[in-house]
């Protein structure tokens, strides 16, 4: 709510403010970024590089001819720029489509860019510029080889220029080419799936939606040495260079090296590329902006992400305290147009200014009243914000307070979820060991079961045996009863087996007298 509230008081002090030069913060183009912030972008051409604010406002770096067409006080509100490849001519896309142009000479005619309207997207090249209007038809200012071909493009997604040619992605991955064919750089016709293009100054680069990168046109320097690159998410063209980003923030570059463009592999958290003549620059994640190779100029103290936006995105209230500093600046220029109107009707028309608002002076003149009006009315806006601030500052520390108490709440349960964590694996230690020992019990129970199983097997086989000797016994027992003539004959007190061996002793006996017998009865002696 004070989010919402806060925005749309910055967005009616705006219009208070109307007479002073600043962006119109209007619209919100995304889920949790500021009323009006625009992607940030760099451009390079030539031995220029370009940077567009989060606030829609560009700046310039590097050497070159001068620029003598153009009114630099209209460039606000930008959402898109490019540079030619020959860093001579500068285009910008206003949020409400129409293009700003500004340029070094207008020999061509480039400067009928300023005439378009619908546009989304500009590419420059050395002489030419062109657009990508809404309908998916492509416009074009200046001269260029063929550039009667660019009347029959449609469904165009996205352009790229080189020196002297012209690049177009349609919407279903395929890629048209027009202007100078000396290197082959126009030979693009069975590229398929491609994404984004960029030209050189002698070669073309597309990247493909799976992350490869395709290259024809001139090779001298390796610029087209890209066939092992993966993971690309952006491609750049220099005049004999070729640049990637990769989708972990890192970049790479092939071609030629001779004023270091190529030196970027310790870059980090990039997220935009664009190469000029003999220059390499990066935008990185928080604005910043680094550069490789030779340039006459500066980027690196640019930042690209104005104060305000960053106080945004980091987090709440640090936005709001920015963006009330960006009403206050407001504030003090609209004062000061009023202070130079007022002060021509005499100092005493200024007293109690620093107390706070101003009386009207019935003598005053009615421009010079309203102006006064319009100086209360923007520091009432002003001190609402700023009360909004304070309240909504107040209510984040409530909060912040609540989060420290429960974040302490969330510390304790995780330490008891870290102690019931230990003793879980205590038990399941302890769990393991005793199912092992369950598992040896069963086996030795399975173990003893067999055994007692084989005995049990051993005997019956014994019983079996025992029951034959038995019948044996028997059997011999009524031999030798008959033998003896004794029905009664029994060894008293023996087992079968006993009472078998007595038997056999006894047919053994008698079978020994038989035989002392018949000897006796021959003659023989004892």
């Amino acid at each position: 709510m004070a989010t919402r509230f806060l925005a749309l008081v910055f967005v009616g002090l705006i219009a208070v403010l109307g007479a002073i030069p600043t962006v119109v913060r209007a619209e919100e183009s995304g889920v949790g970024l500021p009323p009006g912030f625009i992607q940030p972008r760099i451009a390079a051409g030539g031995s220029r590089s370009l940077g567009l604010r989060s606030d829609g406002r560009l700046l310039v770096a590097g050497t070159g001819t001068a620029f003598t067409i153009g009114n630099w006080a209209e460039w606000t509100d930008i959402v898109h720029v490019a540079i030619a490849a020959d860093g001579n001519a500068i285009l910008g896309v206003k949020r409400n489509g129409s293009v700003l142009v500004t340029l070094t000479s207008n020999v061509g005619g480039q400067l009928n860019a300023s005439f378009w309207n619908n546009i989304v997207e500009v590419a420059a090249g050395s002489g030419f510029s062109l657009g990508v209007t809404s309908f998916g038809s492509v416009n074009f200012a200046g001269a260029m080889a063929n550039s009667s071909l660019l009347g029959f493009w449609s469904d165009i997604a996205h352009v790229g220029a080189g020196w002297t040619h012209a690049l177009g992605v349609r919407h279903n991955g395929t890629v048209l080419a027009a202007g100078q064919n000396t290197f082959g750089q126009l030979e693009v016709a069975g590229w398929t799936n491609v994404v984004q293009v960029a030209g050189g100054f002698g070669h073309s680069v597309g990247l493909r939606s799976d992350g490869t990168v395709l290259a024809v046109g001139d090779n001298a320097k390796g610029q087209r040495n890209i066939s092992g690159w993966t993971q690309i998410v952006e491609v750049a063209a220099g005049s004999n260079h070729t640049v990637g980003l990769k989708n972990d923030g890192t970049v790479v570059a092939v071609g030629d090296n001779a004023k270091g463009q190529l030196n970027v592999g310790a870059w980090t958290n990039i997220v935009h590329v664009a190469a000029g003549t003999s220059h390499t620059i990066g935008l990185k994640s928080d604005g910043t902006v680094v550069l490789a190779g030779t340039f006459t100029g500066s980027v690196v103290g640019w930042q690209l992400v104005t104060e305000y936006d960053r106080g945004w995105i980091d987090g709440y209230p640090d936005g709001l305290a920015a963006g009330t500093l960006e009403l206050d600046e407001q504030l003090t220029a609209l004062q000061q147009r009023m202070i130079a109107a007022v002060t021509p009707y005499g100092e005493g028309n200024l007293a109690g200014f620093g107390a706070g608002l101003l009386v009207s002076n019935p003598d005053l003149p009615a421009d010079v009243t309203a102006l006064i009006a319009e100086v209360n009315a923007a520091t009432s806006a002003v001190t609402a914000v700023k009360d909004e601030l304070a309240a909504a500052n107040q209510t984040i520390a409530t909060r912040d307070a609540e989060i420290a108490q429960l974040q302490s709440q969330v510390s304790s349960l995780t330490n008891q979820v870290t102690n019931l964590t230990s003793q879980v694996a205590t038990l399941q230690v302890q769990y393991t060991t005793e199912l092992a020992l369950v598992l040896s019990l069963q086996n030795q129970r399975t173990a003893l079961r067999a055994q007692v199983t084989q005995l049990q097997a051993q005997l019956a086989v014994a019983a079996t045996t025992m029951a034959s000797v038995e019948t044996s016994v028997a059997a011999v027992t009524t031999v030798l009863q008959q033998a003896f003539n004794d029905p009664t004959f029994t060894v008293p007190g023996a087992t079968p087996a006993q009472q078998l061996e007595a038997f056999v002793d006894a047919v053994a006996q008698l079978n020994k007298g038989r035989l002392q017998g018949v000897y006796q009865n021959l003659g023989g002696k004892k």
